[in-house]
């Protein structure tokens, strides 16, 4: 389990590090293909590039990149 976190009066939820993992994965993926796509590269690529990063790294690089680093936008995308 990555942390718990308290959903506006709906208790405590749980999330797992392998969820937390997977949306990074996802959101880098995506946006790797789509700059890959003009470079002409292929999935296989893509993947090569993002697997170069452990876990840990994805997840910073996701947090860094897709939210600025600030927990504000996470709570405005997540819990809203």
């Amino acid at each position: 389990m990555l942390g718990r976190v308290n959903t506006a009066g709906n208790g405590v939820s749980s999330i797992s590090y392998a969820d937390v993992l997977a949306d990074a994965d996802g959101w880098h993926l995506a946006q790797g293909f789509q700059q890959g796509y003009t470079m002409g590269w292929k999935l296989s690529d893509t993947l090569r590039v993002l697997f170069q990063e452990d876990g840990n790294e994805r997840i910073c690089r996701f947090y860094r990149e897709r939210f600025g680093g600030s927990p504000q936008p996470i709570i405005d995308a997540y819990w809203s």
